[in-house]
């Protein structure tokens, strides 16, 4: 689980945050991507997770980290990661990009 949540925050930072300008992010190769806002589950799951990898806290062994919806984050960025493909122009498709292309 701890991958996977270190994952799902790498995402999110990727299609969501504009911060930062030394990471990449979504809207560096599609510019309608820019404003781009996480549903509100999503950002509620990013809060958290950020949260237990951050932080040695006592909220960590309480109820608050009870049931992560992996199926849900899983699903999410999956849509996502598809749509971010099928929408990439042909300059940034790698050979292992296009073979995911559907």
């Amino acid at each position: 689980m701890f991958d996977f949540r270190t994952h799902f925050r790498n995402l999110y930072e990727f299609f969501y945050d504009q911060g930062n300008s030394d990471k990449a992010h979504a809207f560096h190769f599609i510019q309608s991507w820019e404003n781009k806002i996480a549903p509100t589950n999503i950002k509620r799951w990013n809060i958290k997770i950020n949260q237990y990898l951050s932080h040695i806290s006592y909220r960590r062994v309480t109820e608050i980290y009870n049931g992560w919806a992996v199926k849900e984050m899983y699903d999410h960025f999956i849509t996502l990661i598809n749509q971010f493909i099928s929408e990439l122009s042909e300059e940034f498709l790698t050979n292992e990009l296009k073979s995911l292309k559907s």
